[in-house]
């Protein structure tokens, strides 16, 4: 079996020191199992991803932390597309649709007074829940509703709510920031939120007043409004400005 321990070093300046962790936990996973890549199998490859979707949040899963530690290149592997995604690859700008059914959950669920803010509009899946809302998106795309190349995180711009599926490598960004700019958020976000110690630190200080768990694993879609066809669990948090007591939660059954 390759021995990939010989990358750790030159990945933790790269990454920091929480990917030396990452490393270590995938060194153990590559030693409990029997892969060979010696014969530079798409198979053998594709066992071993599998393997590593089960043990990592997909934050890290779908990072460069995971392509340089495998060194795909060098081991002559190719894999093609395995249930919806390219391992090391992620859809630009982390854009990935909100389906319907998830933000009609949450309408029966809460209410959303005043003027509101969505600052990661895409095509506009959450906007045309809202018709007044305020509508922005970093991308440029002929298919972003509302002001296109708005940075949300460098905007200073008040709102009684904002509501988004923000990308997910910059949901702790995001509920920062947007708690400064709202009175009441909303974000759409993968359960794995809830993991790392950053975020709990973020929690301890701006605890959610309400989490809604979906029972059922959600497909998120594509810009044309495919599935995309990984499932995925997700749960949507709502913060309210000021509060400190202990997050309720809930489930959401879907069809």
């Amino acid at each position: 079996m390759t021995n990939l321990a010989n990358h750790v070093e030159s990945t933790k300046t790269k990454f920091g020191v929480e990917a030396t962790e990452i490393h270590k936990r995938i060194d153990y996973l590559l030693s409990s199992h029997t892969l060979n890549f010696n014969h530079r199998s798409n198979h053998e490859f594709e066992k071993l991803f599998n393997l590593l979707r089960k043990e990592f949040p997909e934050e890290f899963l779908l990072s460069d932390i995971i392509k340089d530690h495998l060194r795909l290149d060098e081991l002559g592997l190719k894999p093609g597309k395995m249930h919806g995604f390219y391992p090391g690859k992620r859809r630009p700008e982390d854009y990935y649709v909100t389906p319907d059914e998830a933000i009609i959950a949450l309408l029966d669920r809460e209410g959303f007074g005043g003027k509101g803010w969505e600052p990661a509009s895409g095509n506009g899946a959450i906007v045309k829940f809202f018709p007044a809302i305020m509508a922005s998106d970093i991308r440029k795309d002929p298919d972003v509703v509302g002001e296109k190349g708005i940075d949300f995180l460098m905007e200073n711009r008040q709102v009684d709510f904002i509501i988004t599926n923000p990308p997910f490598k910059l949901g702790l960004a995001f509920a920062e920031h947007a708690l400064k700019s709202a009175k009441k958020v909303a974000l759409f976000l993968r359960i794995q939120f809830l993991e790392s110690k950053s975020r709990y630190q973020f929690f301890k200080i701006n605890p959610p007043v309400r989490v809604y768990v979906f029972v059922n694993r959600i497909s998120c879609l594509d810009e044309n409004g495919k599935p995309l066809g990984s499932l995925m669990p997700f749960a949507w948090f709502i913060w309210e400005r000021g509060f400190k007591g202990k997050p309720a939660l809930d489930w959401i059954l879907t069809k």
